[in-house]
């Protein structure tokens, strides 16, 4: 299984009015993922199933990326709401499909604890910047992943490296 980690792009501030959850992307927001789905999709990459906080910036991430990439499958999760644990996590990967691609669609910081965590690190060794996408290999849901690749959405630029640049 690959486990795609993926940060929501870039939103609105807060908001008198507008709570934390309602908070969507900004038009630069919407064009850096639209870019960094592109890259995907044209390096290859198919997802099987996303999984998405149920905040509007997530779950907007989560439509583009979609599209981008042909995933007809996005399920809302409350595992994947800011302060959510691990093991909430955990277990919604034991519910995913245990081959193919999931990509699971959240905040910081907990893509990168989610990413230390998948990998046996004690922290995630570089910034998960808004629309970054980290892939991990993961032989099974409770198996140690080894990292793939990271896409920057600066450009973006896939690297090979967990060594920031």
């Amino acid at each position: 299984m690959r486990v795609l980690l993926v940060r929501h792009g870039i939103a609105i501030d807060e908001e008198p009015g507008l709570g934390d959850e309602e908070r969507y992307l900004t038009p630069e927001g919407r064009v850096k993922t639209r870019k960094v789905a592109e890259l995907l999709a044209g390096r290859g990459v198919g997802i099987d199933r996303i999984l998405t906080s149920p905040l509007v910036r997530a779950t907007q991430t989560a439509e583009i990326v979609a599209r981008e990439v042909g995933c007809e499958d996005v399920r809302v999760t409350l595992a994947l709401v800011p302060g959510a644990t691990l093991s909430s996590v955990d277990a919604a990967l034991a519910a995913g499909k245990s081959s193919g691609t999931l990509a699971l669609v959240g905040h910081e910081p907990s893509m990168s604890a989610i990413a230390a965590h998948l990998m046996g690190l004690g922290r995630f060794p570089r910034p998960f910047k808004k629309a970054g996408v980290c892939a991990i290999a993961l032989g099974g849901p409770h198996a140690v992943g080894k990292f793939e690749f990271f896409v920057t959405p600066k450009g973006p630029t896939l690297e090979r490296t967990l060594e920031e640049r």
